[in-house]
């Protein structure tokens, strides 16, 4: 069995991945797990005062990237123990 799995990092996604276990799905499953994040960069107006440097944005956005990287391999270790599957 195929099974996709999208992650978005909202609230209440742990309880929905744990629903898993009781859904019927047999214990080995062929599973990718979908994140999206919303990162973009600003448009820069040089004569807007507020406009923050594009470098700050980047590291901002990085940071964010990086944090729902995490997130979702935790997840996926998760899936492996509940799942039998391997790396």
């Amino acid at each position: 069995m195929r099974l996709l799995i999208a992650y978005d990092g909202s609230e209440g996604m742990d309880t929905r991945f744990d629903d898993l276990e009781r859904a019927g799905l047999p214990g080995r499953c062929e599973t990718i797990v979908l994140s999206v994040i919303d990162a973009w960069l600003p448009s820069i107006d040089p004569v807007s005062s507020d406009a923050q440097p594009i470098g700050l944005h980047h590291r901002e956005t990085l940071e964010r990237i990086e944090l729902r990287r995490v997130e979702v391999e935790g997840l996926a270790e998760r899936l492996r123990k509940r799942f039998r599957v391997g790396r």
